[in-house]
């Protein structure tokens, strides 16, 4: 694992997982790690943006669940360029835009043919917003960031079978997966969950 000065943040799908987990990145780097579970690190506005996923280990299939549930929480790919760059000239988020498009170049951007209009979500997404915008039709939804979308789980499941796709003008960046030796020996079934590019940190274990 290569040291970074930056902040990321140890995602679980517990607080006891992701504070074994960060304490365990965090051995001789100098990387500041952060840990959350996956619903805290939801509602966490001020959360770092770059993510290394760390399921709990007990079993590669609780181990999988979790990254699927990350994966289609948190991983959404940036709008095209010219959708984008029109919304962040609409809020005035030019500057921004600009200063922070290094840090884009790893991050997934959705394809330009798609058909179809996009409904972007300005400030937080309800449960009773969400529930409109699938009554009213709408199948693709920009959000700033994935952390501004606060809906559960039964009714996120509910929007996926319904075909609601979901994008990010800030999209959160998978940095790595710490995994177990055997979710490793299994990554064929995992890896198209993530954007490519993404490491993998075996977890060594005594």
């Amino acid at each position: 694992m290569k040291s970074s000065n930056s902040s990321l943040a140890a995602v679980a799908p517990t607080e006891a997982a992701a504070r074994s987990a960060a304490a365990y990145l965090a051995r001789g780097k100098s990387a500041r790690l952060v840990p959350f579970s996956l619903a805290r690190y939801l509602r966490s506005a001020r959360a770092p943006s770059r993510i290394v996923l760390c399921p709990a280990g007990r079993d590669p299939v609780s181990d999988l669940a979790f990254l699927r549930d990350a994966s289609r929480r948190l991983l959404w790919p940036r709008p095209a360029d010219l959708l984008a760059e029109a919304i962040e000239g609409m809020l005035g988020l030019e500057e921004r835009r600009k200063t922070a498009s290094g840090r884009r170049r790893r991050q997934p951007v959705a394809p330009t043919d798609e058909a179809g209009g996009a409904y972007f979500v300005e400030g937080a997404m309800t449960p009773a917003r969400a529930e409109a915008l699938a009554a009213a039709g709408v199948r693709r939804w920009i959000a700033v960031h994935p952390r501004a979308v606060r809906i559960g789980g039964r009714l996120f499941t509910r929007l996926d079978r319904l075909g609601v796709r979901w994008l990010a003008l800030e999209p959160i960046e998978a940095a790595a997966v710490l995994a177990s030796p055997a979710l490793a020996s299994s990554r064929s079934r995992w890896k198209p969950l993530l954007p490519e590019g993404v490491r993998v940190w075996v977890r060594k274990t005594r």
